[in-house]
């Protein structure tokens, strides 16, 4: 397609999606891109739904912000031919992420003093726009048609010419000001990027990433190999018997490392959740529904009057006519009931999982496209094409005697029919052709499923606004849970604005409130509706000895077992010290065998082949002089004993003429770390502000 076309072809809208969807990306917003809806949109407009160190998120920018994000996502999955339904709430939740984030970098530019002029956004634009950009200026090969580019780029109103005579003049003006809008869209998109390459530069310039010596070690560690032998015992290896750790060394471990034992506010829920299901009547009222459908049907005395009666209750009960499927698309349990229906038949009820369904055939006719069924044998090439094709020669020559590419031979064969052998590049194929349809069917639905109905869910809603109410009045929820026989549970301990139940909504409420507060009902995917009250709260600073106690006492009996472990790692150096080799040991005191491992070719890690992992092990391996049984070695969980029979470590030369490239991959792994690490960290610190909970329910 020649560039013209392809121009002919853009969708004023496209360059808006590229551009709101890689502006969010980077997340370097510009608040005075919406400021015109301020003042314009009623008292919404001054509402506050957040702040970041004291910035405000306006209510209006936040929803404006979803709803171009809802529709931008739309408009994609649309494109590439998806059903469109999205997650409203993960869309909530990323638009509020990225708005924070937005100020917060923001903030920070202002702080180091990053501006890119307006000039070096203009140069880019032209000289290097980008690719998606660049993309739709291109012909089908590729080809970038710059003149065009820089033509509509500098001159917006030029793009009416390309839209074609047909479109009308309104229709014109609107794309030629979507287009110009899309523009500054991609302006900003760059000025978002460079400021945040600039900022990432100068914040990992600051911390001094890679030093050579660094670089050197971890060259030499990366590219050396040893081969050797140890002997390795964990702690499955000494008796387990029940650690009692004194209260007294427990809390004089707690004093002398507090400063370790640092958490953040968390809150904890109880809750009885009532299920949203169909009730007795909702039941009755689809059974109801199935007789009246099944009587109307049986009362017919003609097939006419019988597809007429169809007709009226698919109308009367919303039913659905599905336009012509191939048949390799329609349900495999929809078409087996229709394999004996002819035009105009109809079959059921057929009761299926999601509820009963009467069927109607509503038409047949030969299909645009085959589908073919077929069976193969697979000769694989295995690098020897001709042995390969004389295999197929030979099974086909006996199968065809008793007896792709691929799907060319399939579709080229009648059924029954034995076709090969067909090469591919899997190798050959002997393929017999099983069956084959072209037929496409056009079938109408009336489907009837027990749902909740609205009055159920009134009462379901209405029982546990009574639950809150005598909760509120002193009942316990698990009482009441055990009286009414419904589901009560305990939450675990949760952060602010981390989802509890999947609910931010039940988080923030949480947060807001004291012990003892009752939340008020709140319906929950996978839940129901959900009657939480706040259970218990721990505030920021350091825990408590009791929450930390049982922490403690584990950490301070596995450094008792790991004493015990020493010393069977002592009884058995001293057996194996006097030998010139652990192999020569372990032969000589068989009952070792059972902790001796080999080493071959062993690089640099903190896995062990045939053991597990221990982040000791790896450095005194490497350090051991070649040929002598080390003395025990304790690691993080375990003890060894080793040996090292031979090792290839870089020599000066190649760590000199290697090192440059090394350290720049170095970097670039580090740049990216260290600058997520250094955000985050100024996230932690910054004050956010959510106040969504006061406008929704559900985010």
């Amino acid at each position: 397609m020649g560039t013209l076309q392809q121009i002919r072809k853009i969708s004023p809208y496209v360059f808006g999606i590229f551009a709101f969807l890689l502006v969010a990306f980077f997340t370097l917003g510009d608040p005075t891109v919406i400021d015109g809806l301020r003042g314009a949109l009623g008292s919404s407009s001054s509402q506050v739904i957040g702040k970041v160190n004291g910035v405000e998120i306006m209510y209006v920018d936040y929803e404006t912000r979803v709803r171009e994000e809802e529709e931008n996502q739309r408009r994609q999955m649309a494109q590439q031919g998806q059903n469109t339904e999205i997650d409203n709430n993960m869309i909530r939740q990323r638009v509020w992420d990225m708005m924070v984030d937005e100020i917060l970098l923001k903030q920070q530019l202002e702080h180091v003093g990053i501006l890119i002029s307006n000039k070096t956004i203009s140069e880019q634009m032209i000289d290097n726009p980008p690719d998606f950009l660049k993309k739709s200026f291109s012909d089908s090969l590729g080809n970038f048609n710059r003149q065009l580019y820089v033509e509509l780029v500098t001159n917006p109103e030029n793009y009416a010419k390309y839209l074609g005579e047909q479109m009308p003049v309104e229709q014109k003006q609107e794309a030629i000001a979507q287009f110009r809008k899309d523009l500054i869209n991609i302006e900003k998109y760059l000025r978002q990027t460079m400021q945040q390459q600039e900022l990432q530069t100068a914040i990992t310039a600051s911390k001094g990433l890679i030093t050579p010596g660094f670089a050197e070690m971890m060259y030499k560690n990366e590219n050396s190999i040893a081969n050797g032998n140890f002997i390795g015992l964990s702690l499955r290896d000494v008796p387990q018997d029940k650690l009692e750790i004194p209260k007294e060394e427990i809390e004089k471990y707690y004093n002398a490392n507090k400063q370790y034992f640092k958490q953040k506010a968390q809150r904890k829920l109880k809750y009885i959740a009532i299920a949203i299901q169909p009730s007795a009547e909702d039941s009755a009222r689809a059974q109801k529904r199935i007789d009246n459908i099944k009587v109307a049907l049986a009362s017919a005395l003609t097939n006419e009057e019988k597809d007429s009666i169809f007709e009226i209750k698919l109308n009367e009960y919303s039913g659905v006519t599905y336009d012509y499927k191939m048949v390799s698309d329609v349900d495999p349990q929809i078409l087996n009931f229709f394999a004996d229906v002819p035009t105009r038949g109809m079959v059921g009820p057929i009761y299926m999982p999601d509820g009963t369904v009467f069927l109607r055939l509503d038409d047949k006719r030969s299909g645009q496209k085959v589908v073919v069924k077929a069976s193969h044998i697979l000769i694989s090439l295995n690098n020897n094409n001709d042995s390969a094709k004389a295999e197929a020669n030979k099974i086909f020559a006996e199968v065809t005697t008793g007896k792709e590419p691929f799907e060319d031979a399939a579709f080229a064969a009648k059924v029954g029919e034995l076709v090969g052998p067909v090469e591919t590049q899997f190798g050959y194929h002997i393929i017999k052709v099983v069956d084959r349809k072209s037929e496409d069917l056009k079938y109408s639905e009336i489907k009837i499923s027990t749902s909740v109905s609205s009055s159920t869910r009134s009462q379901i809603f209405r029982n546990a606004k009574s639950i809150e109410q005598q909760c509120q009045a002193g009942a316990s929820l698990d009482s009441l849970a055990k009286k009414l026989k419904l589901r009560f549970a305990e939450s675990p301990l949760f952060q602010n604005n981390t989802p509890v139940l999947g609910s931010r909504f039940l988080s923030a409420i949480a947060f807001q409130n004291e012990v003892g507060t009752v939340i008020e009902p709140t319906e929950l995917p996978r839940f129901g509706v959900v009657i939480a009250q706040v259970s218990e709260i721990k505030e920021a600073g350091i825990s408590p000895l009791d929450d930390v106690r049982m922490e403690i006492s584990q950490k301070l009996g596995k450094i008792k077992q790991l004493n015990n472990l020493q010393k069977k790692a002592t009884e058995i150096y001293n057996k194996v010290k006097n030998y010139n080799t652990l192999s020569e040991a372990v032969n000589a005191d068989t009952t070792l065998k059972q902790y001796f491992r080999t080493l071959n070719e062993f690089k640099y890690a903190p896995a062990i082949p045939g053991f597990g992992q221990d982040a000791a092990f790896a450095p005194k391996l490497f350090s051991l002089p070649l040929n002598k049984i080390s003395e025990p070695v304790r690691g993080e969980n375990s003890y060894f004993i080793m040996e090292v029979s031979s090792k290839k470590v870089p020599s000066n030369e190649e760590i000199k003429g290697k090192l440059g490239d090394f350290i720049q991959g170095l970097q670039l792994q580090a740049k990216n770390s260290v600058y997520y690490q250094w955000f985050q960290s100024v996230k932690e610190k910054s004050t956010i502000d959510d106040y969504r909970s006061k406008f929704y329910k559900d985010f």
